[in-house]
């Protein structure tokens, strides 16, 4: 560490820092944040603490400079682009200024040909919160501004995309095209919609570690908090509880993750793709405590430690039984029939990593008027965990209790 602060030798460093370091220098700026170099990498406490900052340095950096191309941080992102020949072909082009550039003329990419970025978990913070970004693309670079994309209320076409794809990629990823409008988080429905879209985009992504998957996206969550006044505790809103724990997983493939703490009740949790659900408030429905441990003490958007959530509702119980087409669904035990609703298990139950069996006694717990999380009850048998939730269609009437839960 004392001979990296008198310097680093430059030819052991990789070709993408390599290359940003030529970048850097040639834009005249004196300075290179670089995490793999500035964050200690097998310090859990320098990662905790750099991690709560990275929200100020890419919004205070001159540029960040995007490395979509570089699949490996050995392979840099300053050499020359390929142009397939079935595909277009490069001609010179004298630029205004008298340089000789070129300019490609192609058939155009596909959809599903993402860059490496893009699905990278830690780089959804910079593209949402940097000020400027230089991007180095496989097949172009973009000089992408704050200020400029909220200004634009035309679309941002890519010269590359000529098809209906652009449509379709576009209305996934609009706040990284066009930037997030902050101020008007403050208002509690656009709070919503702009954060169920930017959450619904990001957990898609891959995050190196389970642990990751909360912190890549604290910092966008500690700037939004601020805006909003609202407390952000491991995934929940706190002016925003019901949308926060209703969410609903949508892949199949979706498992629990476990190799770090993550409290069952946040989207967090999961593997996979989740969204939030719209719902109507329950009068009967309140939260009666929530228990907090996190990473860096008194930091809620740093990793929790521990979490516990002591919810007072409207209750009964009942367990999965399966139709004859496969179907699942929720049986009450007290009313002897079955919940009229649609059961969205968390994992899948034909699931290797499945979280409860057929038959299995659970205890649904009303969160909106007709949303319910499912809950299964922990070995200790004072606690319970969330498995899904319950969405009811009907006006079925069920036979409710009244009761406190305390969900891990």
């Amino acid at each position: 560490m004392d001979k990296f602060r008198e310097g680093l030798p430059y030819e052991n460093l990789p070709q993408t820092i390599k290359d940003a370091i030529t970048v850097t220098m040639s834009f005249g700026v004196s300075h290179l944040w670089v995490d793999a170099l500035c964050i200690v990498q097998d310090s859990d406490d320098d990662k905790a603490q750099e991690m709560s900052r990275m929200g100020d340095i890419y919004e205070q950096a001159h540029f960040t400079i995007t490395a979509a191309r570089a699949k490996m941080v050995e392979e840099g992102f300053l050499h020359s682009r390929s142009i397939a020949g079935e595909r277009g072909f490069r001609i010179p082009y004298l630029c205004a200024g008298g340089d000789l550039g070129s300019v490609v003329f192609w058939t155009g990419r596909g959809n599903s040909e993402a860059e490496p970025t893009e699905t990278r978990a830690w780089c959804f913070q910079e593209s949402i919160l940097s000020s400027r970004v230089l991007y180095f693309g496989t097949h172009n670079s973009k000089w992408l501004c704050a200020e400029t994309r909220k200004q634009n209320s035309e679309p941002l076409y890519d010269g590359w995309i000529g098809d209906s794809n652009l449509n379709l990629k576009t209305a996934k990823n609009r706040h990284l095209v066009y930037g997030v409008e902050w101020t008007t988080m403050a208002d509690s429905e656009a709070f919503y919609h702009g954060w169920r879209d930017l959450l619904q985009y990001y957990s898609v992504m891959e995050a190196g570690q389970q642990q990751d998957r909360l912190l890549a996206i604290s910092a966008v969550a500690k700037k939004i908090g601020g805006i909003a006044g609202d407390r952000y505790s491991a995934g929940i809103w706190m002016n925003m509880p019901i949308n926060s724990l209703t969410w609903v997983s949508y892949s199949d493939e979706a498992k629990r993750l476990t190799d770090y703490f993550i409290p069952s009740w946040s989207w967090a949790s999961m593997s996979e793709e989740v969204g939030l659900e719209s719902c109507t408030p329950l009068e009967e429905f309140s939260i009666q405590h929530l228990q907090l441990k996190s990473q860096i003490p008194g930091d809620d958007f740093s990793a929790p430690i521990e979490a516990q959530m002591k919810l007072q509702t409207l209750t009964f119980q009942a367990h999965v039984r399966r139709e004859e087409d496969g179907r699942d669904f929720l049986w009450d035990l007290a009313a002897g029939q079955a919940v009229d609703g649609q059961l969205c298990l968390d994992v899948a139950i034909n699931s290797t990593a499945r979280e409860i069996s057929h038959g299995e006694e659970l205890l649904v717990a009303f969160v909106a008027r007709r949303t319910a999380l499912v809950l299964k009850r922990c070995s200790d048998k004072l606690t319970f965990r969330r498995i899904g939730i319950c969405i009811l269609m009907g006006n079925q009437e069920q036979t409710l209790e009244f009761k406190e839960a305390t969900v891990a």
